[in-house]
């Protein structure tokens, strides 16, 4: 689905979520029965289904991730198996969050980084890495990244 006016003309769904997911939440939040809100929403239930293609951060595991950390104030992402214990890196567990979905990366973004924009699309870039999207994410890559 594509933006017809505004400031994202042009650019579908797909590409503003990874590259603008601070704006697709405020838009989600603000315009709930928007259809662009609704297709968010979805978009970013498929997202969180796919799998991660990152091995998990423990040296002695070799598991791939299913799951991803954030410590407070950090912009730093480790990435876990189910198996393994995010704790083993040295953070203090109330410090520490899990994090699966692009909401959970805003949430943490928000609670312990003041909010950053900058730093919300620089963790769910890291998360979309993880998940297997190239650096750089088009219109093209971010719609062959929901199929």
């Amino acid at each position: 689905m594509r933006f017809q006016s505004g400031k994202y003309e042009g650019k579908t769904t797909e590409e503003v979520l990874l590259k603008y997911p601070d704006w697709a939440r405020w838009n989600t939040q603000n315009y709930r029965e928007a259809k662009h809100s609704r297709e968010f929403g979805a978009l970013a239930k498929k997202f969180t289904a796919k799998p991660y293609v990152v091995e998990c951060a423990s040296t002695h595991c070799g598991n791939k991730a299913t799951r991803a950390s954030a410590y407070q104030g950090s912009g730093d992402l480790m990435f876990w198996c189910d198996g393994c214990n995010p704790g083993q890196s040295g953070a203090e567990s109330p410090k520490l969050r899990i994090v699966k979905t692009i909401g959970d990366v805003l949430d943490h973004v928000e609670f312990t980084m003041d909010a950053s924009r900058s730093w919300a699309r620089i963790i769910v870039r890291s998360l979309t890495e993880a998940k297997g999207l190239p650096k750089r994410v088009g219109e093209k890559q971010a719609l062959a990244s929901f199929r």
